[in-house]
C-alpha cells in the first residue's frame, strides 16, 4: 500500500506543531506515512491543480487510494492512520457533525493563513 502523504506549511508554527506531533505518533507506531513541507516543494500538488498558497491555507493529504483530501477530510485521513486517533477521524467525518467541524476549521485556517502572511511580509520588509 502506498503511504499516506501529508502536505503542510512548516512556516506556520501552529501547523508545524500539530504535524510534528502527528509525525512523532506515526513514527513511534511504525506507520508508513510521508510528510512534505510545501515550502520546500511548491509544485508538489500541481498534478491536482493545487498551488502552494492553497496548501499554506489548508492541510492537504493524499490518502492510500490516491485521493486528495483537503481541510477536515485531510485531518480525518491523517488521523485514521494513527493509533489512538482513529476515533477522531470517525467523529470528524460524521455527516451531522462535518459541517460544524468544517466551519470551525475554515475559520481557524483563515486566521492562521492571514497571520502567517503578515508575519512573512514583516520578515521580508525587515530583511
Amino acid at each position: 500500500m502506498p503511504p499516506v502523504e501529508t502536505y503542510f506549511n512548516s512556516r506556520c508554527p501552529v501547523c508545524s506543531t500539530e504535524i510534528g506531533r502527528c509525525r512523532n505518533v506515526a513514527e513511534g507506531a511504525g506507520c508508513a506515512m510521508a510528510w512534505h513541507d510545501i515550502n520546500e516543494m511548491p509544485e508538489a500538488l500541481a498534478r491536482f491543480g493545487v498551488d502552494v498558497e492553497a496548501v499554506r491555507y489548508r492541510l492537504h493529504v493524499i490518502d492510500r487510494e490516491g485521493k486528495l483530501r483537503v481541510g477536515v477530510p485531510a485531518f480525518a485521513a491523517l488521523w485514521s492512520e494513527l493509533p489512538r486517533h482513529r476515533w477522531l477521524a470517525r467523529i470528524a467525518m460524521q455527516p451531522l457533525l462535518l459541517p460544524l467541524w468544517t466551519g470551525l476549521y475554515e475559520g481557524l485556517a483563515w486566521v492562521l493563513y492571514r497571520w502567517n502572511r503578515r508575519r512573512a511580509r514583516r520578515a521580508s520588509q525587515a530583511a
